[in-house]
């Protein structure tokens, strides 16, 4: 490997760790239960356990994002989150057998 090669290794392998960093996405750590805030006492959705499965939070409602590698939330009681095909999109919750709206379908990515 000659000196010229060097210097554009090093700006691909720069490229190549800061895409990496910036998709990974959600990174949950080992639960501490000290650090997540207190429980809600009402939610409209009911209360579930956070992505990460640690925290009580509020649960999102119907056609509120959810899942993803960006970790939009979890649907809350009598609900399913409908991922998106592409992790980085954050999918929709829905009640079980409800129709799949159209504009879902079409949904652009978030940036």
């Amino acid at each position: 490997m000659d000196l010229q090669t060097r210097p554009h290794l090093v700006l691909l392998l720069l490229v190549v760790l800061a895409f990496v960093q910036r998709s990974q996405g959600l990174s949950c750590t080992v639960c501490n239960l000290e650090k997540c805030s207190p429980p809600p006492t009402f939610c409209l959705w009911g209360a579930v356990i956070d992505a990460c499965d640690c925290c009580t939070v509020c649960g999102q409602g119907i056609l509120e994002d959810c899942g993803g590698a960006q970790g939009h939330g979890v649907c809350g009681n009598s609900l399913y989150c409908l991922e998106a095909e592409d992790l980085n999109r954050p999918g929709i919750c829905l009640k079980h057998g409800m129709p799949i709206p159209g504009f879902f379908l079409a949904k652009k990515p978030q940036n």
